[in-house]
Protein backbone atom coordinates (compact mmCIF):
# COMPACT_ATOMS: atom_id res chain seq x y z
CA UNK A 1 0.00 0.00 0.00
CA UNK A 2 1.42 3.36 -1.00
CA UNK A 3 1.61 6.31 1.36
CA UNK A 4 -1.16 8.89 1.01
CA UNK A 5 -0.08 12.05 -0.81
CA UNK A 6 -1.69 15.47 -0.90
CA UNK A 7 -2.44 14.91 -4.59
CA UNK A 8 -4.33 11.67 -3.88
CA UNK A 9 -6.12 13.25 -0.91
CA UNK A 10 -7.32 16.18 -3.03
CA UNK A 11 -8.40 13.77 -5.76
CA UNK A 12 -10.76 11.86 -3.45
CA UNK A 13 -11.79 14.45 -0.84
CA UNK A 14 -12.65 18.14 -0.64
CA UNK A 15 -11.89 19.97 2.61
CA UNK A 16 -13.71 23.12 3.68
CA UNK A 17 -11.36 24.97 6.07
CA UNK A 18 -14.22 27.16 7.36
CA UNK A 19 -16.42 24.22 8.41
CA UNK A 20 -13.72 21.58 8.91
CA UNK A 21 -15.77 19.08 6.92
CA UNK A 22 -14.42 16.66 4.32
CA UNK A 23 -16.70 15.54 1.45
CA UNK A 24 -16.20 12.83 -1.13
CA UNK A 25 -15.22 13.81 -4.68
CA UNK A 26 -15.42 10.22 -5.97
CA UNK A 27 -17.84 7.35 -5.52
CA UNK A 28 -16.45 4.56 -3.34
CA UNK A 29 -19.55 2.57 -2.36
CA UNK A 30 -22.91 3.36 -0.77
CA UNK A 31 -21.61 5.43 2.14
CA UNK A 32 -18.86 7.11 0.12
CA UNK A 33 -20.70 8.90 -2.66
CA UNK A 34 -19.84 12.22 -4.29
CA UNK A 35 -20.93 15.11 -2.06
CA UNK A 36 -21.46 13.07 1.13
CA UNK A 37 -19.60 13.96 4.31
CA UNK A 38 -16.57 11.73 4.77
CA UNK A 39 -15.69 9.95 7.98
CA UNK A 40 -17.36 9.15 11.25
CA UNK A 41 -16.92 10.22 14.85
CA UNK A 42 -15.15 7.59 16.95
CA UNK A 43 -15.84 6.91 20.65
CA UNK A 44 -12.94 9.18 21.65
CA UNK A 45 -14.47 12.12 19.71
CA UNK A 46 -12.02 12.23 16.79
CA UNK A 47 -13.19 11.96 13.19
CA UNK A 48 -11.79 8.99 11.28
CA UNK A 49 -11.79 8.80 7.49
CA UNK A 50 -10.87 5.67 5.53
CA UNK A 51 -9.02 6.17 2.26
CA UNK A 52 -7.83 3.18 0.22
CA UNK A 53 -8.47 0.81 3.12
CA UNK A 54 -6.51 2.81 5.69
CA UNK A 55 -7.97 4.95 8.49
CA UNK A 56 -6.78 8.54 9.03
CA UNK A 57 -7.71 11.11 11.64
CA UNK A 58 -9.52 14.10 10.14
CA UNK A 59 -7.38 16.73 11.86
CA UNK A 60 -4.21 15.17 10.46
CA UNK A 61 -5.75 15.02 6.97
CA UNK A 62 -6.60 18.73 7.29
CA UNK A 63 -2.89 19.47 7.73
CA UNK A 64 -1.98 17.34 4.72
CA UNK A 65 -4.67 19.05 2.66
CA UNK A 66 -3.57 22.56 3.65
CA UNK A 67 0.21 22.15 4.06
CA UNK A 68 1.07 19.25 1.76
CA UNK A 69 2.22 16.74 4.37
CA UNK A 70 1.14 15.06 7.58
CA UNK A 71 2.16 16.98 10.70
CA UNK A 72 5.30 15.50 12.29
CA UNK A 73 3.98 15.79 15.86
CA UNK A 74 0.62 16.18 17.50
CA UNK A 75 -2.25 18.38 16.36
CA UNK A 76 -4.07 20.39 19.00
CA UNK A 77 -7.73 21.36 18.82
CA UNK A 78 -7.67 24.85 20.36
CA UNK A 79 -11.27 24.67 21.60
CA UNK A 80 -10.79 21.08 22.91
CA UNK A 81 -13.55 19.76 20.62
CA UNK A 82 -11.93 16.76 18.94
CA UNK A 83 -14.42 16.68 16.07
CA UNK A 84 -14.01 20.39 15.21
CA UNK A 85 -11.53 20.27 12.35
CA UNK A 86 -11.89 23.86 11.18
CA UNK A 87 -8.49 25.11 10.05
CA UNK A 88 -8.59 28.03 12.52
CA UNK A 89 -9.10 25.52 15.37
CA UNK A 90 -6.05 23.38 14.58
CA UNK A 91 -2.42 24.01 15.48
CA UNK A 92 0.86 22.13 15.45
CA UNK A 93 1.63 20.91 18.97
CA UNK A 94 4.08 18.89 20.97
CA UNK A 95 3.18 17.02 24.15
CA UNK A 96 3.80 20.17 26.25
CA UNK A 97 1.44 22.43 24.24
CA UNK A 98 -1.17 19.71 23.93
CA UNK A 99 -1.19 19.06 27.68
CA UNK A 100 -1.69 22.75 28.48
CA UNK A 101 -4.97 22.73 26.57
CA UNK A 102 -6.55 19.97 28.63
CA UNK A 103 -9.17 20.86 31.21
CA UNK A 104 -9.98 17.51 32.78
CA UNK A 105 -6.54 16.06 33.32
CA UNK A 106 -2.99 16.34 32.11
CA UNK A 107 -0.43 14.41 30.12
CA UNK A 108 2.12 15.29 32.79
CA UNK A 109 2.34 12.49 35.31
CA UNK A 110 1.99 13.96 38.77
CA UNK A 111 -0.12 17.01 37.88
CA UNK A 112 -3.73 16.94 38.97
CA UNK A 113 -6.53 19.15 40.14
CA UNK A 114 -6.88 19.29 43.90
CA UNK A 115 -9.88 17.60 45.48
CA UNK A 116 -10.56 20.83 47.36
CA UNK A 117 -11.03 24.00 45.33
CA UNK A 118 -9.64 25.05 41.96
CA UNK A 119 -6.02 24.39 42.81
CA UNK A 120 -3.50 22.37 40.80
CA UNK A 121 -1.03 20.05 42.54
CA UNK A 122 2.38 19.04 41.17
CA UNK A 123 4.01 15.91 42.61
CA UNK A 124 6.99 13.73 41.84
CA UNK A 125 6.51 10.51 39.90
CA UNK A 126 5.21 7.42 41.68
CA UNK A 127 8.71 5.97 41.82
CA UNK A 128 10.17 8.95 43.75
CA UNK A 129 8.86 8.83 47.30
CA UNK A 130 9.77 10.03 50.76
CA UNK A 131 8.49 7.88 53.63
CA UNK A 132 6.38 5.95 51.10
CA UNK A 133 4.58 9.11 49.89
CA UNK A 134 4.99 11.08 46.68
CA UNK A 135 6.74 14.42 47.17
CA UNK A 136 4.49 17.42 46.57
CA UNK A 137 6.26 20.07 44.50
CA UNK A 138 3.63 22.70 45.19
CA UNK A 139 0.06 23.90 44.85
CA UNK A 140 -0.63 26.32 42.01
CA UNK A 141 -3.33 28.71 40.88
CA UNK A 142 -3.09 27.52 37.29
CA UNK A 143 -2.68 24.26 35.47
CA UNK A 144 0.16 25.77 33.42
CA UNK A 145 2.22 26.60 36.54
CA UNK A 146 1.75 23.09 37.93
CA UNK A 147 2.77 21.48 34.61
CA UNK A 148 5.79 23.72 34.28
CA UNK A 149 6.82 23.01 37.86
CA UNK A 150 6.65 19.27 37.19
CA UNK A 151 8.55 19.63 33.90
CA UNK A 152 11.25 21.76 35.57
CA UNK A 153 11.63 19.20 38.36
CA UNK A 154 12.19 16.42 35.80
CA UNK A 155 14.77 18.53 33.92
CA UNK A 156 16.55 19.61 37.12
CA UNK A 157 15.75 23.25 36.40
CA UNK A 158 14.88 25.74 39.14
CA UNK A 159 11.39 27.12 38.64
CA UNK A 160 9.50 29.63 40.72
CA UNK A 161 5.82 30.32 40.25
CA UNK A 162 3.38 31.87 42.66
CA UNK A 163 2.59 28.83 44.76
CA UNK A 164 -0.34 28.44 47.08
CA UNK A 165 -0.49 27.05 50.58
CA UNK A 166 -2.05 23.65 50.95
CA UNK A 167 -5.84 24.09 50.72
CA UNK A 168 -7.96 23.50 53.81
CA UNK A 169 -9.25 19.95 54.12
CA UNK A 170 -6.51 18.26 52.13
Amino acid sequence: MTELTQEELKRVLAYNPDSGIFTWLVNRGRRKMIGLTAGSVMKNGYIRICINGKGYLGHRLAFMYMEGKMPPDMVDHKNRNRSDNRWCNLQHADIWINSLNRSDSTLFTGVMESKVGKVWVAQTSKSIKLRNKRITLGYYNTHICACYSRWAYDKGVHYKCESLRKPEGE
